[in-house]
């Protein structure tokens, strides 16, 4: 892979069909996911605020992604989950640039706490958020997702 690829992010608060084919060929390798992807951000939309950020190589090839979702009880608390870089364009801090970038558009909707859930396997994304200021916390549920059995973690967002 050629280092010096050009990244981008943008946000998307709905997708179209080429967009959503695009995100369920890179997050599951599954193309044909495209509707059930729409139907889910569609549902998530339903109860709260939901946007995703997603990265680009070359302003067109999907390269990450990361969803975020206010939750229906607490305005100042957000979620974070499916943050995604492609094998190919890891260990380029494109993570990070998605954080940051999920970080200075909370702030702006008056965010004070980012919540995520990790799979306790998840070795790389414990150390992901232990490297970037996130507390372990004690679990709580976020809305009507079912996160069972996984670590909670939170970062105040200042």
């Amino acid at each position: 892979m050629n280092k010096c690829v050009k990244i981008s992010i943008e946000k998307f608060d709905e997708f179209d069909m080429q967009m959503a084919e695009k995100i369920a060929c890179f997050v599951w390798n599954r193309p044909d996911w495209d509707e059930h992807l729409i139907k889910c951000f569609e549902m998530f939309k339903e109860d709260s605020e939901c946007f995703n950020l997603i990265a680009f190589a070359n302003k067109t090839d999907v390269i990450g992604r990361v969803q975020c979702m206010k939750n229906i009880d607490d305005e100042t608390l957000w979620c974070m989950g499916d943050l995604l870089v492609s094998p190919e364009y890891r260990c380029l801090h494109i993570a990070e640039a998605l954080l940051m970038e999920v970080i200075k558009l909370l702030k702006e909707k008056g965010c004070q706490t980012l919540r995520s859930y990790v799979e306790p396997n998840d070795y790389v994304s414990i150390e992901f958020h232990n490297k970037l200021g996130f507390s372990k916390k004690e679990f709580q549920p976020f809305n009507h997702l079912i996160l069972k059995d996984r670590i909670m973690f939170e970062k105040l967002i200042l």
